[in-house]
């Protein structure tokens, strides 16, 4: 039968199906100063080109060396496909799903009540589970270039989320305030901060007795 629309092939699986990444040779995690020694040693400057041939086969092996120190200096970067909680958890929200279908249905304070119960276990067990996946995580920051610095990059994005924030002192801002209003009171604010230390009689009168001494 002909038919002026294009087919659409819908695959339905009870598992995730993972694909395999695409092979790359460098990646952002690169070490360019190994990769850099790694050819400078596999490199023979010394080998003559007289014809053709030889020159074929030495492009060839540099580019045969190209890629095997590429390979050798880039770490590969594990792709994550969002949450993949294991079977327990799964398991446990199959069961509150259902325990929730059930009490909409009954509207029995039981039912209920198990569902609360299922629904609090699950909380806690994520709530583990994040807590052991963001210990695992850093255990593995590092300060070296083979980890892309991991730990510097993990601090700079703590210093990002620690931005400073306009100073609610008291009253809600909203935003109707005026330019000036805000000014006034992100100065006021600034002026309580900075401040200069007042000094002590005894560092005064110690000063003075030096240089009268002197």
């Amino acid at each position: 039968m002909n038919s002026d629309h294009t087919p659409i092939h819908l695959i339905l699986c009870e598992n995730i199906i993972q694909k395999e990444n695409n092979p790359v040779l460098v990646n952002k995690r690169t070490d360019w100063e190994s990769f850099r020694h790694s050819l400078e040693r596999k490199i023979n400057l010394m080998v003559p080109l007289r014809n053709e041939e030889q020159l074929d086969g030495e492009v060839e092996k540099f580019l045969v060396d190209s890629q095997q120190s590429a390979w050798e200096n880039t770490p590969e970067i594990k792709r994550t496909n969002g949450k993949n909680y294991p079977k327990e958890i799964r398991d446990l929200i199959a069961e509150k799903r259902k325990a929730r279908r059930k009490w909409q249905q009954t509207r029995d304070l039981q039912d209920k009540t198990e569902f609360n119960n299922l629904a609090q276990q699950l909380k806690r067990e994520i709530k583990e589970m994040n807590n052991d996946s963001i210990s695992a995580h850093l255990r593995e920051l590092t300060n070296e270039n083979n980890s892309d610095y991991s730990l510097w990059k993990a601090k700079k994005k703590t210093l990002i989320d620690q931005l400073c924030r306009f100073p609610q002192s008291g009253k809600q801002i909203g935003r109707g305030l005026g330019t000036m209003t805000k000014t006034q009171r992100f100065a006021e604010h600034l002026e309580h901060i900075f401040q200069l230390q007042e000094r002590q009689e005894g560092t005064e009168t110690t000063t003075e007795y030096i240089v009268q001494e002197n």
